[in-house]
């Protein structure tokens, strides 16, 4: 009889403890999703703003960016057209229908992004369809992959 207690007990201790961490990890789900939300957005208006510590630190070593146009970039290949003068000016990088899709330590990352060039640059501006995977490596969400899958021409205003 003490051995069905003690068992009862464990089992109601067990099941009472990973109830309360389902409750708080649903809630760090939700506050996790708005971090690499976050992040995301972050990560494009620092592009623009040409914050390259910001981006050194939240893009992978491993970072791979598949264009629409088929192009693709490394790391050190993407942040380092920010240093190109050729390059036109951005205006803006901006993301609309954000879904953020967690599992573990991954991130899936689905939106679209719209990206305007400086008046001066006397081009239009494109839009994309996107999937990006974050990485938790070293307590820091890394963009370690970025994949354009479609891509359309935004006129300047």
């Amino acid at each position: 009889m003490n051995i069905r207690l003690i068992f009862f007990c464990f089992a109601l201790f067990a099941c009472t403890n990973n109830f309360a961490q389902g409750k708080n990890k649903s809630t760090d789900t939700t506050e996790i999703k708005k971090l690499v939300d976050s992040i995301n957005r972050t990560l494009d208006r620092a592009y623009v703003k040409k914050d390259i510590p910001f981006l050194q630190k939240h893009y992978g070593e491993d970072f791979y960016f598949l264009h629409a146009t088929g192009m693709v970039d490394s790391k050190t290949s993407w942040i380092g057209k920010l240093k190109n003068p050729d390059n036109p000016s951005l205006l803006s990088r901006e993301h609309d229908s954000t879904v953020v899709e967690l599992h573990n330590d991954i991130a899936i990352v689905t939106g679209k992004l719209t990206v305007l060039f400086q008046p001066q640059a006397n081009r239009d501006g494109y839009g994309i369809s996107y999937i990006r995977v974050y990485a938790f490596r070293d307590k820091v969400w890394l963009l370690i992959s970025h994949h354009s899958t479609g891509q359309w021409v935004v006129k300047n205003q």
